[in-house]
């Protein structure tokens, strides 16, 4: 005799099911192409308002949390070099969230 399900128990096993289905679906390029766009360039007033205003970080401190040279900070903060790549996106990111900067990043 075959073995009815109840309501619940169909609506437990849709559920799971799709949970399954979710985690087995991987981000495609052109979904992230989608929502995630390229972080817009930072003036150097834009990235010491970020060290002195959001994280009260001498130049040395907000190197060390951003894992670059001090001197990288002071080029950015005068000018004569411009963030890019990965430095660019965490200045964005610590621009939005700066206690991210302040995480020890210890999982």
């Amino acid at each position: 005799m075959k073995k009815k399900h109840s309501k619940v128990g169909l609506d437990l096993i849709e559920a799971m099911t799709e949970v399954r289905d979710h985690l087995d679906e991987k981000i495609t390029l052109k979904e992230l192409s989608d929502r995630i766009r390229p972080p817009k360039p930072m003036s150097k007033r834009e990235i010491k308002l970020i060290r002195e205003r959001s994280i009260h970080a001498s130049q040395g401190a907000f190197a060390r949390m951003m894992n670059v040279e001090r001197v990288t900070v002071e080029k950015w903060e005068s000018g004569k070099n411009k963030p890019s790549g990965p430095a660019l996106k965490l200045l964005r990111i610590a621009q939005k969230h700066p206690e991210i900067l302040l995480e020890d990043g210890e999982d």
